[in-house]
């Protein structure tokens, strides 16, 4: 059984029927957004080859994409970093000497 409310679809949820008055107890949550993990899936054809998936439609899915994924981000660390640190970004704009600040000539003109 699974649940999806907006972006979120939640795989794993355990009813304990009157246990609990009747109530459904969540023992362990999965929760998993078809639309990124699509999303990922067009974005990186590469990491879509090796986890053998062109769309992700079922909690078994979700599973298949994880699992394939962390296989995939541990052999391909940097293959889905979003560009460089704000870090790096500065260290590369001060790297420029077109970027820097002119010292101004404290001596005034009379």
């Amino acid at each position: 059984m699974f649940v999806t409310h907006g972006d979120e679809t939640t795989c794993s949820v355990t009813d304990f029927g009157e246990t609990f008055n009747g109530g459904l107890v969540i023992a362990e949550r999965e929760v998993y957004s078809f639309p990124k993990l699509n999303a990922r899936l067009r974005r990186y054809p590469k990491l879509a080859a090796a986890v053998g998936l062109s769309e992700v439609k079922t909690c078994d899915d979700a599973r298949h994409f994880t699992k394939r994924y962390l296989e995939y981000k541990a052999t391909h660390p940097d293959f889905d970093d979003e560009g460089p640190t704000k870090e790096e970004q500065f260290k590369e704009f001060l790297s420029d000497p077109a970027n820097l600040a002119k010292p101004r000539d404290m001596r005034q003109s009379r």
